[in-house]
């Protein structure tokens, strides 16, 4: 029995605080990054009976979430990898799963909302994989 979670939690100090309960909707296996300039948690795609496509945005100055209209992006996908690279304002998304391995990587820029395929060459096709951003040399490592 699989459940479907759409709670947000923050740990600081050693000590776990429930933050959201409810305002997205739930899903596993998608993708998160926190963005500390902005003091904004992202999310993408995931499953929750069906693959999912959509961007949230989590603000936590106000503790609210922002759906952001993403139908140009990826697929809907899981098990995919997210790099942020926080200096550009760039979240990349790389492969993952959508009834077929996926190899494509994507650009989405948190500023202007806007998706670009960068590339489908590239990587082997993959899922279940990690992306870091390496902010020095301005490169995204995939593994």
């Amino acid at each position: 029995d699989t459940a479907f979670l759409s709670d947000l939690w923050k740990l600081s100090t050693n000590r776990w605080t429930l933050v959201s309960n409810g305002s997205v909707p739930s899903r596993s296996s998608h993708v998160g990054v926190w963005d500390s300039l902005n003091g904004a948690l992202w999310i993408h795609g995931g499953f929750d009976g069906v693959l999912r496509q959509d961007i949230w945005k989590f603000e936590a100055e106000g503790s609210t979430w922002f759906s952001i209209d993403g139908n140009d992006g990826p697929s809907a996908r899981a098990h995919h990898v997210a790099a942020l690279d926080a200096m550009n304002g760039v979240i990349w998304i790389h492969g993952g799963y959508d009834e077929s391995l996926l190899g494509d990587l994507w650009k989405f820029d948190t500023r202007t909302y806007a998706w670009n395929l960068i590339s489908t060459l590239g990587p082997t096709a993959r899922a279940h994989h990690v992306a870091v951003w390496d902010t020095l040399n301005q490169a995204l490592w995939i593994h």
